[in-house]
């Protein structure tokens, strides 16, 4: 008995979103290991940050000019808010 088939999915079917998300929340676990000085938090939360980041950027090209203009939106609201309260 074979196994469907099933076609890998249209570079338009990618969802980007759940990249930047990741970073965002990176960024908020950061903010919070600052504000209460725990530094168990910090470091593995700064590389889910970095690899959201690549993930984004990667995902980026693949995904129609709607999506990305709303990844490019989540994105930037998550690094303003980010040096906001990190106190960059």
């Amino acid at each position: 008995m074979r196994a469907p088939h099933h076609d890998p999915p249209a570079p338009q079917d990618i969802n980007p979103l759940p990249y930047p998300m990741t970073v965002l929340n990176c960024v908020a676990w950061i903010v919070y290991a600052t504000v209460v000085k725990d530094p168990f938090i910090a470091p593995p939360n700064v590389i889910g940050a970095v690899g959201g980041v690549w993930f984004t950027l990667t995902a980026l090209p693949l995904c129609v000019r709607k999506v990305s203009s709303w990844v490019l939106a989540v994105g930037g609201l998550g690094g303003w808010v980010g040096a906001r309260e990190g106190g960059c």
